[in-house]
């Protein structure tokens, strides 16, 4: 801002009036604040000063005003109670959906009764600690192990069941037709999330009584400029119909997956403790190692994995491992080849053992599709793969590629197949089609490190002996476990199984074990150096290396984007303004779309560097913010770009990734200031995307409040990838984060390009709350020197 005056003088006498000039001449886009202090002087008064706040925006008045009808400055939720008064009476399904003959694992009397008296002023949450110290043991150990997880899964549970109870809305059913319900909205993200087979209530408000309900069909249109779901639901003989009579329709929590954990958790017996608590006699030597004749040989589906030391050496390892040994785990940093790494292992066992059989596993329906469709391309046929999906799946919903492989075979033919490959939760159907323990010799979790501990041990639980070899793939820091209760997550449920093994240094320690118990890949084939430089100093140890191919890592050097041409990373800083969607605890920020438009205009109009809009992925941490970008992009002919959430974006790249922080106030505290924009695993994804470009859209007072991410815009700044906003700090300064410690690094050998700053002198390690804590004990016993 710019203050002048009009004319020389600058008395003001009175009846007279004096003009103060202002001008905004921003250099960059964004919200900008300051404040004007005219300071008067009077012979009588002495002198007196008023002041008025200036506040200016530089951006696109167009975008401003295409969100100004969407948006509100504050969030208010919901009025009532929130408070659920159990009905008087429940009329089932005359025919409830039965899986085998699990058990329905109530919830204990103590949660149940914290849900049913939770209300918005006292939420659930609120009394989550407290059930925790009453269920949960003191220490997990094999004795308390069903006991520590079945306690935290109940309290998980609650908070779910607490949220749905707050999934509610009115509805007309009309009798002599369908029993179908509509939901509309101008957002298709924003009607209700819903699955072949959930149950809900119809409540009759009236009568005092809930009629129990499934969803038989749901399908999701367009009807003019709104998105329509349409659900069709299965109800009760004795449903009482009167026209026009409004019900009030109870989203209802399907506790399939949640019995099965339970279950899993009560048939966690002693054979097990191998597999959860495996000490150093539980560690088998190989019968016979493969010499490297042997190994040389190895006719490999993929023989770009010859030429990667750790992905042949995971192979190898897992082609010699002794049955009933401890599992195996693949540790798969970003873009080094962990899922290429599982394919081949799988298609090497089935080569070698004719005998054996597979069951692999994976989170989610998107992960295991993905490894199914890898399977198929890597060779396995129609007999010898099959792709169990959930009996509620819709087949719509299952690519065309697999969609051969995904029969429903009887008993007798599903043991046929040498690889049987489903989500952990759908698992427990084979239990149910009578698949016993020990017909599968490997059990293989791929993404392992997304799974909570209780979903992991469906399958491990189910179909382990003391034979069965099982294999863990992920890298737990990328995305873990998504738990609905704070609480639940914080005391162990949202640590998963992978991970807590890894913490197991005396077994999965890579210094001392790595391809006996575990290899860790180190090989990126993603990105270019400078990318993946921050999280492999923060993250990885200094371990990674940049082997991506350099046409494409190199593709966007000297590009008109990058502030220094020869470092392909920009972090664009910007005071910007969050505001919340109407209706909708998410937030948006104008300023930061219309910056992701126009840097996704200037990298598909450089001629000199071509790029394609599909070849660009943006990422946002928000639902609103990720709707804004794409209304923005669609006017602008960039339909193609690809805009989702961190969570969409896992396991995939593209050449272009651009990350829209979003977050940008005044708040001090840092929790309030920057939401989950602190969860590393959160912004380790977000950043290790990209290919040849990585652009990062925020507002560096806000991010600027966290250790680690100052760290990462400390790199950028230093590297001269900044621009816009500056940073109101030295950059230059050492940060000390929390959770970290510096360790030195042995041999101090400075390899390649993707050290952030050329030394060579120190490691820095990442080491979670209780780990630092017994680290700390263990230094001032004088039992551990770095």
């Amino acid at each position: 801002f710019k203050v002048s005056f009009n004319g020389r003088s600058r008395t003001i006498r009175h009846g007279t009036t004096s003009t103060v000039r202002i001008k905004f001449i921003p250099e960059f886009e964004g919200q900008f604040e300051a404040t004007l202090q005219l300071v008067f002087s009077e012979s009588q008064l002495g002198q007196f000063a008023v002041s008025r706040r200036l506040r200016a925006i530089a951006g696109s008045v167009e975008d401003h005003k295409r969100f100004e009808s969407l948006t509100q400055e504050g969030y208010v939720p919901r009025s009532g109670s929130g408070q659920q008064i159990p009905p008087e009476k429940i009329i089932p399904l005359p025919n409830p959906a039965r899986f085998g003959n699990l058990p329905e694992y109530e919830l204990p009397q103590l949660v149940q009764e914290a849900v049913d008296s939770a209300t918005f002023k006292r939420p659930y949450d609120k009394k989550a600690p407290g059930l925790i110290a009453t269920l949960r043991p003191p220490e997990l150990t094999m004795d308390s192990y069903a006991k520590y997880f079945t306690a935290l899964l109940n309290v998980e549970e609650g908070q779910q069941q607490y949220l749905y109870v707050l999934l509610l809305d009115y509805i007309f059913v009309y009798p002599n037709r369908p029993h179908s319900v509509e939901f509309e909205n101008k957002d298709e993200d924003l009607l209700p999330e819903v699955i072949v087979g959930d149950f809900l209530y119809l409540e009759d408000r009236q009568e005092d009584v809930y009629y129990d309900t499934r969803i038989t069909n749901a399908d999701v249109f367009l009807r003019g400029n709104l998105a329509v779901l349409k659900i069709f639901l299965e109800v009760p003989p004795s449903f009482n119909l009167y026209r026009g009579v409004q019900f009030l329709l109870r989203f209802r929590l399907n506790r399939v997956t949640l019995r099965r954990q339970y279950h899993a958790l009560a048939s966690s017996g002693g054979h097990l403790r191998h597999l959860l608590f495996p000490s150093d006699s539980d560690i088998k030597k190989p019968n016979r190692r493969l010499s490297k004749a042997e190994i040389d040989k190895l006719p490999l589906v993929n023989e770009n994995i010859r030429d990667d030391e750790q992905q042949l050496q995971t192979v190898v390892s897992i082609l010699q491992q002794p049955k009933g040994t401890v599992p195996f785990i693949i540790f798969g940093p970003p873009g080094t080849g962990k899922t290429s790494t599982v394919v081949e292992s799988i298609m090497q066992l089935v080569r070698r053992d004719t005998s054996s059989k597979i069951l692999a596993c994976t989170p989610s329906n998107a992960a295991a599709d993905l490894l199914a469709e890898r399977l198929a391309s890597a060779g396995l046929t129609v007999d010898q793969l099959l792709r169990l999906n959930a009996r509620s799946r819709d087949i719509r919903s299952i690519p065309e590629e697999i969609r051969e492989f995904s029969a429903s075979p009887k008993p007798a033919k599903l043991r046929t197949y040498r690889v049987v490959l489903t989500t952990c939760s759908s698992a427990a159907l084979l239990q149910a089609l009578k698949i016993r323990a020990g017909h599968f010799s490997y059990i293989v979790i791929d993404e392992a490190a997304q799974a909570d501990e209780p979903l992991a041990l469906i399958p491990i639980s189910a179909f382990s002996n003391n034979d069965t070899n099982v294999i863990l793939a992920g890298d737990p820091h990328q995305l873990g476990p998504v738990m609905k209760s704070g609480p639940a997550s914080e005391a162990g449920l949202g640590k998963s199984y992978l991970e807590r093994l890894m913490l197991i240094s005396e077994i999965y320690g890579l210094d001392t074990q790595a391809g006996k118990t575990i290899v860790d890949l180190q090989r990126n084939r993603r990105s270019h150096g400078a990318i993946i430089a921050w999280p492999n100093r923060y993250l990885y140890e200094d371990k990674m290396r940049a082997h991506a191919i350099p046409v494409v890592a190199r593709l966007l050097l000297q590009s008109d984007v990058l502030p220094k041409k020869e470092f392909p990373l920009v972090f664009h800083g910007i005071k910007g303004r969050e505001l919340r969607a109407k209706h909708s605890p998410s937030y948006l920020n104008i300023h930061e779309a219309s910056v992701v438009r126009d840097y996704c205009q200037k990298l598909i109009e450089d001629r000199g560097h071509k790029i394609y809009a599909e070849e660009i992925g943006v990422i946002a941490p928000y639902k609103a913010q990720v709707r804004a970008i794409r209304e923005l992009l669609r006017p602008a002919g960039l339909r193609d770009v690809t805009v989702g959430s961190v969570e969409q974006f896992q396991g995939q790249e593209r050449k272009v990734i651009i990350f829209a922080t979003t977050r940008s106030n005044s708040e001090v505290d840092k929790r309030k200031a920057m939401g989950f924009l602190q969860n590393r695993r959160r912004m380790n994804v977000a950043i290790t995307r990209a290919q040849a470009l990585l652009i990062v859209v925020g507002d560096p007072e806000v991010l600027g409040k966290d250790e680690l991410w100052r760290t990462f815009l400390n790199y950028a700044c230093v590297r001269k990838g900044w621009t816009g906003k500056a940073p109101s700090w030295n950059p230059r300064e050492d940060v000390h984060v929390p959770g970290y410690k510096v360790m030195p690094r042995p041999g101090g050998v400075v390899e390649g390009e993707s050290y952030v700053d050329g030394k060579s002198e120190n490691i820095y390690r990442f080491f979670s709350r209780s780990e630092e804590a017994e680290e700390e004990a263990e230094e001032e016993e004088g039992t551990i020197s770095w």
